[in-house]
């Protein structure tokens, strides 16, 4: 049984709530409570409070989640740039084009433990809201509506929402998926490699890494190529063709111009919230290296 019979401090609060009295009765053989409405509200009420609301809460955490979704998608082979690494971890990711459910099975395979997270928050948000509208049971009286509660439907969506509450803190960006501009197209990728010699570089063949040979090469040609290249890639300072530095992703060591190593040096984009500048909470954004 979940709460006591008359008298119980759920009663009282409840009452408080919706301006209506509920005594509980436990359903014969169920082992479970019903609860019993012996004062009507009016059909707004009805509707707002035990319709409307239950529903809406669900649905503003389902946004969450989608925009979660999209953006851990779109940033996680930015994130996989942090550190030197090979283009099976960043480049060659296609999160963005997966169909819902295969993208969490590959992110999870790929530990990106937020992509994963996320997609599936997503794919289910529509379930919530379905179970909220079976929490409250109204049912026409001769003083309005009166509101029965359905235990098993009222602990599910409560559990829910333990577990939303918990994830809502991974939904802030570390710094590794935090970028100056956000990417929504591909004006957005070029601008954070339009000065690298990344398109230049060339595989064991002698030929350009990224770039198709044949006209009828595919998408496995061109993986194999880079694969084959066996080079490691990193988001920072690069060192662009015209020999000045630029924020954005290349080859992490490539040789410059006088043929000396250039490495990427890496930057940290700091943390913290706006309006607490200058406050302990607050890092500015810094080279982890000072060789810019």
């Amino acid at each position: 049984m979940f709460w006591q019979s008359s008298g119980s401090r759920f009663d009282s609060d409840f009452e408080d709530w919706t301006g209506v009295l509920y005594t509980s009765r436990a359903a014969s053989g169920q082992g479970m409570s019903t609860f019993l409405g012996v004062q009507g509200i009016s059909s707004f009420l009805e509707v707002l409070q035990f319709r409307f609301l239950p529903v809406e809460f669900f649905v503003l955490f389902g946004l969450i989640w989608v925009n979660a979704d999209v953006f851990y998608r779109v940033m996680q082979p930015y994130a996989g740039m942090e550190d030197p690494s090979p283009a099976t971890e960043n480049l060659l990711l296609d999160y963005p084009s997966c169909a819902p459910g295969i993208i969490f099975i590959k992110a999870a395979s790929n530990k990106h433990w937020r992509v994963a997270l996320f997609s599936l928050l997503a794919l289910l948000s529509t379930v919530p809201p379905i179970l909220a509208t079976g929490v409250f049971i109204s049912t026409p009286s001769a003083n309005g509506y009166v509101i029965s509660i359905a235990p098993l439907n009222f602990w599910v969506c409560f559990a829910i929402l333990g577990i939303y509450l918990i994830c809502t803190f991974l939904v802030r960006p570390t710094p590794a998926y935090r970028m100056p501009r956000n990417v929504v197209g591909l004006g957005d990728v070029l601008s954070y490699c339009y000065a690298s010699r990344i398109l230049d570089d060339l595989g064991p063949d002698k030929k350009p890494i990224f770039s198709a040979q044949d006209i009828g090469d595919e998408r496995v040609h061109l993986e194999s190529r880079i694969h084959l290249a066996k080079k490691q890639y990193q988001l920072g300072m690069y060192l662009g063709k015209g020999g000045r530095r630029h924020f954005g992703f290349d080859v992490a060591v490539r040789n410059d111009n006088s043929g000396k190593q250039a490495y990427v040096t890496k930057l940290d984009p700091g943390f913290g919230l706006r309006g607490l500048s200058g406050t302990w909470y607050w890092r500015r954004p810094r080279f982890v290296k000072d060789d810019v």
